[in-house]
């Protein structure tokens, strides 16, 4: 069984939304659904810089994700439907706040983005990984005053 560790970013513009983007209708993970910028740590590479990386290959933005706000794992079977392969699954999550919404150019990986309010995002997104991390930010009340952090 592989260990694979996966950081994703949640944006906020300066209205308070959320940068979302649909995955391609061909991907192999989830095609058309919902996402947060974000993938794969290459091996050797550090939480952040894989962040900022994936935000600019995604959503064409070059920005520092500012806070480590959930880590948590667990097992997948069948991850990599390629390989067929088992998989730990450690996802990171990031938060991070613009004060204005920056130019977005999507790569070949999503069709669409979008900025939504927390309260769309709990009627819009179905992955399950999702609703236990907006599940999260609520009762803690991330999402609830995101700009206070800064």
């Amino acid at each position: 069984m592989i260990t694979r560790t996966i950081v994703k970013t949640l944006i906020f513009d300066e209205n308070d939304n959320l940068l979302l983007l649909r995955r391609s209708k061909d991907d192999e993970h989830r095609p058309g659904e919902l996402d947060l910028p974000g993938g794969g740590v290459d091996e050797g590479e550090d939480i952040t810089t894989a962040a900022v990386r994936e935000i600019t290959e995604e959503a064409g933005v070059t920005l520092q994700p500012s806070q480590l706000k959930l880590v948590y794992s667990y097992s997948s079977t069948g991850y990599n439907t390629s390989e067929k392969q088992d998989a730990n699954l450690v996802r990171l999550f990031f938060v991070t706040h613009l004060t204005a919404r920056p130019s977005i150019k999507l790569s070949s990986e999503h069709s669409e983005y979008m900025w939504l309010s927390p309260a769309e995002c709990d009627t819009r997104i179905d992955y399950h990984r999702y609703r236990e991390l907006f599940e999260y930010l609520k009762t803690n009340d991330i999402l609830t005053d995101p700009f206070a952090a800064r």
